[in-house]
């Protein structure tokens, strides 16, 4: 199980998130709203914790999707913020990334991974 957590710019931005990942029903995945931890800064204060139970996105998993929850299309795979060349890929779609400050994995404690950033 991996647990990721996205800030965001806006409250907005958060509820909105968090909604369209709800009625994505992505089965293993739950998404809670939440106060941002004290490691973590946010311009909103806002974030939405994301718990997933199967982390594993096959590599054929599409980039674009016609789901209806998401008009705009759904990002499934993002270029990590530390500057690697190449992609990850993350077992939740992304539907608004202009709205997002950055996704983290937590990888124990108060350690983590940041897995996207809006400017890396």
């Amino acid at each position: 199980m991996s647990t990721y957590i996205a800030t965001f710019f806006s409250h907005f931005g958060a509820v909105r998130f968090r909604k369209e990942l709800d009625m994505a029903g992505i089965g293993g995945l739950t998404c809670t709203l939440m106060p941002v931890p004290r490691f973590l800064s946010s311009s909103c204060g806002t974030c939405v914790k994301i718990e997933c139970e199967n982390d594993q996105v096959s590599e054929s998993a599409p980039v674009r999707s016609e789901n209806p929850a998401f008009p705009d299309g759904i990002v499934a795979r993002i270029a990590l913020a530390d500057g690697v060349t190449g992609n990850t890929a993350l077992p939740f779609p992304i539907s608004h990334p202009d709205e997002i400050e950055q996704i983290v994995l937590l990888t124990g404690g108060e350690t983590f991974e940041t897995v996207f950033c809006e400017d890396p």
